[in-house]
């Protein structure tokens, strides 16, 4: 009984935490997606070693991102 009313009263806290988890998730795909484009606006800019290290960057971050 007792933990069936601390299950219910938890709940919102892990929805919270789970929904800010997501946000987290969804802003690092974002930033990982801009740092790949502007890696490969670098490339085309004949700046090849600054675009291979930011569209590397940009690659681990979204790949992290979307585990």
């Amino acid at each position: 009984m007792l933990a069936t009313i601390w299950s219910a009263f938890l709940w919102p806290f892990r929805t919270l935490g789970k929904g800010l988890e997501r946000v987290g998730h969804l802003a690092t795909a974002l930033l990982g997606f801009i740092l790949m484009v502007l890696g490969i606006g670098a490339l085309a800019a004949t700046y090849y070693l600054v675009g291979i290290m930011v569209f590397a960057v940009g690659l681990f971050l979204l790949s992290r991102s979307l585990r």
